[in-house]
């Protein structure tokens, strides 16, 4: 027997759902309300794959960067690798914004992907990331 919950953005349009799903509903509504704390004692209440998109989806809507993202990432396990990608394109963003030169952007850029790929690798995707950011700015 599968249990079905309404659950949704407000009661006028419910929407039917798993009763794990409709946590991850309510953390990415406490998210978007700037609730992290409220997000994330969500997302611990979850296991499994629902756990796993709760962290993603929370750490993405909060929009987190730096070692916050990097926990949040982290803990959204299976989507750890898009998650990260995620914060460091938002960290790319912020970099440039306050003025950051592009060597500076692809040292802390490659710090963060070297979280999880070997240094070339890291290296790489960094350079993608300040290219991709040099070229939407001009």
């Amino acid at each position: 027997m599968i249990l079905l919950l309404a659950c949704g953005a407000s009661p006028s349009e419910p929407l039917l759902c798993l009763p794990q799903e409709c946590v991850v509903f309510e953390a990415r509504e406490a998210a978007r309300d700037g609730e992290s704390e409220q997000a994330f004692e969500l997302c611990s209440t979850l296991n499994g794959a629902w756990e796993d998109e709760c962290w993603f989806l929370a750490a993405d809507t909060l929009d987190l960067t730096g070692p916050e993202a990097f926990e949040a990432c982290r803990m959204a396990r299976r989507y750890e690798r898009q998650c990260l990608g995620h914060a460091l394109t938002r960290q790319a963003e912020a970099l440039f914004d306050e003025g950051a030169t592009e060597a500076e952007a692809l040292r802390v850029l490659t710090e963060g992907f070297a979280r999880h790929y070997p240094t070339p690798r890291a290296r790489s995707e960094a350079q993608r990331l300040v290219e991709a950011e040099v070229a939407r700015r001009e």
